[in-house]
């Protein structure tokens, strides 16, 4: 079985997992409850996860408060929502991006066809930090920009950053 350190935490505007960033495979002995055998075996490193959490979690949710009170954005309060295609304005290059997918979505704006239907899609950012990974779920009401979601994504960064070089002897 394998599995992933980390913790969880969710707010009015996001729900953010804090992760070592890579899925490690174990091998419970025979006879012992593969579940609670690994749950024992990430207890520890999980607890160092949330303790970062809990401390940073607060400073993330003011990124989020901040991007909807001076920008506008376009972000309600977390709860229920789908996952919609094309929600993202791709105004700056993303590598990530096909040319398929941003073809259907260049295609989907001039056509002025609405892209969130249902009025409430999720938006997620992913992105590496010192000491691990971070996963950010977010619901919009509208399209996005992706050089706003750039803008959080670095301060989301940055607030980690500030927390490691703090917690370093």
């Amino acid at each position: 079985m394998s599995g992933m350190a980390g913790a969880s935490k969710s707010g009015r505007y996001c729900s953010v997992f804090y992760n070592s960033g890579m899925y490690v495979s174990i091998e419970p002995p025979p006879g012992v409850d593969p579940h609670q055998y690994i749950d024992e075996c990430f207890k520890k490193d999980d607890a160092k996860y949330a303790e970062t959490l809990d401390v940073v979690f607060d400073e993330l949710c003011q990124v989020f408060e901040r991007a909807i009170l001076e920008q506008s954005l376009p972000i309600v309060e977390f709860g229920d929502a789908q996952w919609t295609d094309g929600v993202i304005d791709e105004d700056v290059l993303n590598p990530q991006q096909s040319s398929a997918q941003l073809e259907r979505n260049e295609r989907l704006a001039a056509a002025g066809e609405p892209v969130i239907k249902n009025e409430r899609t999720f938006v997620q950012l992913e992105f590496p930090v010192d000491g691990g990974a971070v996963e950010c779920r977010f619901v919009i009401k509208d399209r996005i920009k992706r050089s706003e979601l750039s803008k959080i994504e670095r301060q989301m960064k940055e607030v980690f950053r500030r927390q490691a070089a703090s917690a370093r002897p």
